[in-house]
């Protein structure tokens, strides 16, 4: 076959009887004229014999010659029936078209009778008769019209299997039933689930060439139109995208019309409300979950913080302590080798008490401001008998000292040096003093004279890095309540200050 399909137009005969054209049929085909018509797109059934159906615009009509029969065997038979090429001289022809006809011409084997374009809906006449005659021996019918595929049936698959696909398209070109799964078309939408193969199977159509569809889709959501493209009557199309909305357009080539339909892709599962619901619900537990984690393992690091913070602060005091308690014993020898035993024993007395204080508090990292303040008199009572100073003890009376919470004598190793290194005249003293400034608790303790820098006497240096030890432990494991401590020179006077933060709250 050649590029274009070649038909004997059915070998069409007619005679006029009593005023009537009949159509003759079988055998009586030895008295027609064979006609070798040429176009691209044809009906390849026709309900009445004499009309020939074609939907591309060009035709061309010509008589067959014998040697057309070998270019075409599916009209062998017909040719061998047809008028001998001694018979046709004696026929003549003639066209109408648009309801003018031209003048009768005589034919012969390949003779070209027509060759032209026509438009939709456009038909041409082809009249023979005998040579001088009036009847008419046969006539034609030419006619273009302009179809439109209908969508018949479709299903969604999962992959898109070759044998299957092949199976089917037999089914729907053999006009066989198709499987089961098919759903038949009953409107112009077709809602398809997401990730899924739309099948289509595009209602058949008795034309000469199989895939002779074309169609092209547009993705209404992104605005995309993809190109026409030649399609036989099952159509696989993939590609979908989820929560988008497609337009499907078919057509017959030369056709002047195309159909189309809508089709919506649903939404995943997961992008569904519930599904968004769940997720953030789940999220949001698992939030919770890992902030509550977070908290237990942030209370733990700040249990263990704590405690390091408190086994510093002991070992500190424990140093401290050892170093009191030294310094008791040195005194109580003194008053015993001058032979000032009352004293001795008023000392030890006082000392005992301090050392009562001490052993109770020993385990604790707070205890009441009233506690706290007691220990500081006692201990300033037991050094006033081994030095001569004065001192003034203040308590601002807006605190509320029932309520306030204080680390076991922070004030020792400062007030000591104050005690050991002030320079006291007759009006100098040693000043204590608590009072508040916003949330803040202040702690301050000063004496008259100056730091002690030098390298042959570090027992100050000692006491304030106790004190710096004990601070650095306690604000590792309270970042929410701070302390800050600063030893500074003021004139002629030396400044322990102790800032408690937001300690009022």
């Amino acid at each position: 076959m050649k590029r274009f399909c070649y038909l004997l137009s059915f070998l069409l005969a007619t005679n006029i009887s009593n005023g009537q054209l009949q159509t003759q049929g079988g055998a009586a085909y030895r008295d027609t004229v064979p006609l070798f018509i040429k176009t691209s797109l044809f009906e390849s059934l026709t309900h009445t014999r004499n009309v020939f159906v074609f939907l591309s615009p060009s035709i061309r009509v010509s008589v067959a010659d014998v040697k057309d029969s070998t270019e075409m065997d599916a009209v062998m038979n017909q040719l061998k029936k047809g008028m001998k090429p001694s018979q046709l001289l004696k026929v003549e022809y003639t066209t109408v078209f648009h309801g003018h006809r031209i003048r009768w011409e005589s034919i012969e084997p390949g003779k070209l009778l027509i060759d032209t374009s026509l438009s939709v809906s456009d038909s041409i006449l082809l009249l023979f008769r005998v040579k001088g005659e009036s009847k008419l021996l046969q006539q034609t019918i030419l006619k273009r019209v302009s179809l439109i595929p209908a969508l018949a049936m479709y299903r969604f698959i999962t992959n898109d299997d070759s044998t299957n696909r092949k199976l089917v398209a037999k089914a729907v070109y053999e006009n066989r039933n198709v499987p089961n799964d098919f759903l038949a078309n009953k409107d112009s939408l077709i809602l398809a689930p997401a990730g899924k193969i739309l099948e289509i199977a595009i209602r058949l159509h008795s034309l000469n060439k199989d895939s002779c569809i074309e169609w092209r889709i547009r993705d209404i959501t992104s605005d995309n139109t993809g190109n026409w493209t030649r399609t036989g009557h099952l159509l696989t199309i993939s590609g979908f995208i989820a929560k988008h909305g497609y337009k499907l357009e078919l057509r017959y080539p030369f056709g002047d019309k195309s159909r189309s339909c809508s089709i919506a892709i649903n939404s995943w599962w997961w992008q569904r409300w519930w599904a968004i619901l769940l997720f953030f619900v789940a999220v949001l537990l698992m939030a919770t979950i890992s902030f509550m984690i977070n908290i237990n393992v942030k209370n733990k690091k700040n249990s263990r913080k704590a405690e390091l913070a408190f086994e510093k602060s002991k070992k500190e005091q424990n140093r401290l302590d050892t170093h009191w308690l030294d310094n008791t014993f040195q005194s109580i020898l003194g008053f015993i080798q001058n032979n000032e035993n009352d004293l001795a024993g008023e000392y030890l007395g006082k000392a005992s008490n301090v050392l009562r204080d001490k052993l109770i508090h020993n385990e604790r990292m707070l205890i009441p401001f009233q506690d706290d303040l007691k220990m500081l008199k006692n201990y300033i009572a037991s050094e006033q008998m081994k030095h001569s100073f004065q001192y003034n003890l203040t308590v601002d009376p807006l605190l509320d000292v029932d309520s306030i919470q204080m680390p076991p004598l922070l004030w020792q190793p400062c007030l000591e040096n104050a005690i050991k290194y002030g320079t006291f005249g007759n009006e100098e003293r040693i000043i204590v003093r608590f009072y508040s400034r916003e949330k803040d608790l202040i702690m301050e303790i000063s004496n008259p004279g100056k730091l002690t820098e030098t390298t042959t006497d570090r027992r100050p240096k000692f006491g304030v890095s106790i004190t710096e030890e004990r601070i650095k432990g306690w604000n590792l494991a309270n970042l929410g309540s701070l302390i800050h401590f600063t030893l500074k020179q003021a004139d002629n006077e030396v400044i322990a200050s102790f800032v408690f933060e937001q300690w009022m709250e």
